[in-house]
């Protein structure tokens, strides 16, 4: 009888409430508090692990679901992946155009500081092996979570704009602590935060498609441009 009052005091709207703000705090820790020392690279580490794993503990051993949810789809699995790469290139040359408007001054302003995380990283002589895994490895995880298993679960709980909504503002938001290092605090916050249109356009393509595969293809060549520009900013 306790166990089952205790799962009626916790809703699963709990459960994702930590998913959707967890990753953030934890980037404010190991991004802007911890810098390198090695508890923040522990608490790096702990919040990719969790990331991996709260989908499953959530879905399995709370919420009783399979995972990922199965999402209704009449699209052929290779159009999806071609309606992703379609999207991806789409957000590439925005951020190609973008280095032409005064972003790009503004990048290239910030080419000391983003250089400096390099090295403090010791990834400048690996810049381009970190930045496959990180294209192609760490999007996955972040569709797996982001997509796969936080906007599924809203989007079966809430009307379905705000699903889209939240997910991509949860989404942003240690992206926006990623970007107020390099930047002053406003440009920061819109850089950081024009991230949450990338991730709605995904989510958009998670419930077209009914899996995360096309928004993974999309989000490869997003972060594969990313990399290319950062590349030019710190090897000029």
């Amino acid at each position: 009888m306790i166990g089952r009052e205790k799962k009626r005091l916790i809703s699963p709207g709990s459960y994702l409430a930590v998913a959707a703000l967890l990753p953030f705090v934890g980037s404010l820790y190991y991004f802007v508090f911890a810098g390198d020392s090695l508890l923040g690279r522990v608490c790096y580490g702990l919040v990719k692990g969790f990331t991996l794993f709260w989908p499953l503990i959530v879905s399995y051993w709370i919420l009783k679901q399979p995972f990922p949810l199965r999402q209704d789809s009449r699209i052929p699995f290779l159009r999806s992946l071609v309606e992703g790469g379609f999207v991806g290139l789409a957000i590439g040359t925005v951020i190609f155009f973008a280095m032409m408007t005064p972003l790009g001054a503004l990048a290239r302003d910030s080419a000391d500081a983003i250089g400096g995380k390099v090295d403090d990283l010791g990834i400048r002589a690996h810049y381009w092996a970190f930045a496959l895994l990180l294209s192609f490895g760490h999007s996955l995880l972040e569709e797996y979570y982001w997509r796969g298993f936080l906007f599924a679960q809203l989007v079966t709980r809430i009307p379905r704009y705000w699903a889209h909504i939240i997910a991509g503002v949860a989404f942003s938001l240690h992206h926006i602590v990623i970007c107020t290092q390099y930047f002053n605090l406003g440009w920061g916050i819109l850089l950081g935060g024009s991230v949450a249109i990338a991730g709605i356009l995904w989510s958009i393509l998670y419930q077209r498609h009914g899996h995360f595969w096309g928004a993974w293809i999309s989000h490869i060549l997003a972060d594969l441009a990313l990399m290319y520009i950062g590349a030019q900013l710190i090897f000029p």
